[in-house]
């Protein structure tokens, strides 16, 4: 079974984005989630990256982001993804010193606070919206 899903992620882990906004494809990626390793989980999560904001405003693939964030992601890919919220420069650029923790990003750039509070409310009415 795992060759299988990791034949899988393998051949289509360029294709994930265009997966998750399909209509049925979305579930072959919560499928590849559910079974798969924790290398492939990785992989899969790490094809949102950049595309985070974007993905949680469509419909079909919001509650898979929501899926891989709250069940596998580690503490270091939930920062990451939580960073994509703050500012657009952060979608393409992570702030990768001690990302594990959501709060240490915060302490570490506290003159951009209120921008990040102001963008974080932005994309999220947005998302609500959706």
């Amino acid at each position: 079974m795992h060759a299988i899903t990791h034949n899988i992620v393998y051949f289509i882990r360029e294709d994930f984005l265009t997966l998750l906004t399909a209509k049925y494809g979305n579930f072959l990626v919560k499928k590849l989630l559910t079974y798969g390793n924790k290398k492939q989980r990785n992989t899969i999560i790490e094809t949102f990256y950049s595309s985070v904001v974007k993905l949680m405003k469509n419909p079909t693939s919001a509650p898979i982001v929501d899926y891989a964030f709250t069940e596998y992601a580690s503490p270091e890919e939930r920062c990451k993804i939580l960073q994509e919220f703050c500012a657009p420069d952060f979608r393409h650029y992570k702030d990768s010193e001690n990302p594990t923790k959501f709060s240490n990003f915060l302490d570490k750039h506290p003159e951009r606070l209120p921008e990040f509070l102001k963008n974080m409310k932005h994309e999220a009415l947005k998302i609500i919206a959706k």
